[in-house]
Formats: C-alpha cells, sequence, structure tokens
C-alpha cells in the first residue's frame, strides 16, 4: 500500500544504518518492543502474529493509535495503517541492503479533518518522528 501523495500530511526521511537488513528488520518488526528504544510508545497490544491484517494499539506521545499491518515482507517491507483523533494515516518503511548495511526509508501520509486543519503543524511534528525513530533504530542496530 502506497503513502497517499495528496494528503495534506506527508513526509519521507532515510538513513543508512551500519547493520544488515536482518538485524533492522528484527528492531522494527518486533512491534512489542518498540517502547524498550523509543519511550515516547507506550501501551502496545499486538493482536496476532506479524503479518497483514494484524491489528495492534499503541499510544505514541499520548495519542492512542489503532493500526493494521497492511504489508509485511520480512528484512525488506514493513508497514501498516492507523486511525487516531480524526485522522487516517499510512505508514511504511522500506529496508534496502546497502555497501554491507541497510537504507532505512519511512514514508508517511496523514488525511483527515484533524491533519487539514493542522497541516502545517503535523508535518513539522510528523518530520521530526521520523528523524528520532531513525536514529533511534539506526542506535539500536548498530549496537555490538
Amino acid at each position: 500500500m502506497n503513502i497517499n501523495h495528496n494528503a495534506p500530511v506527508q513526509q519521507t526521511k532515510e538513513l543508512f544504518i551500519n547493520a544488515a537488513p536482518e538485524k533492522v528488520w528484527k528492531i522494527l518488526s518486533n512491534i512489542n518492543g518498540w517502547g524498550m528504544w523509543l519511550p515516547e510508545v507506550k501501551k502496545i497490544k499486538v493482536n496476532g502474529d506479524v503479518k497483514p491484517g494484524t491489528s495492534f494499539k499503541w499510544t505514541n506521545g499520548g495519542t492512542g493509535i489503532s493500526s493494521v499491518l497492511h504489508t509485511v515482507k520480512p528484512n525488506e517491507f514493513i508497514g501498516w495503517t492507523g486511525k487516531a483523533a480524526g485522522t487516517y494515516a499510512v505508514h511504511n518503511w522500506i529496508l534496502v541492503a546497502q555497501n554491507g548495511g541497510t537504507l532505512l526509508r519511512t514514508e508517511e501520509s496523514m488525511q483527515g479533518f484533524v491533519a487539514f486543519l493542522f497541516k502545517g503543524m503535523l508535518n513539522k511534528m510528523l518530520v521530526n518522528g521520523m528523524s528520532d525513530w531513525l536514529t533511534k533504530i539506526k542506535d539500536q542496530a548498530e549496537k555490538n
């Protein structure tokens, strides 16, 4: 599933990680473990295995989110949709083996009434949040 390129809120960022895609995948696909390296993520409840159609509820920075995995390709791609406070989001992570490491790309779109009203603030928050996730995933993957 692609992000909505016509949505009022959308961002894309990427970062090179000095670790194999398998190691990065292990971090990203362990949804229950996100809070161990990302303190603002809490109350995670995954309803099944990491596969398309699995739902999970979580909070990010105090906002409750209901998500459903839409695509799962081990070591290559994981993506989900999310509903929260008048918004609908599509969030994707793409892992590309490159130069002995991983180019990790993240992309997200948000639409809905709240996204339209607060698009400036939400775009800024999204780009900052993506940078934080990428940096923390890099730190975790490059340990040891």
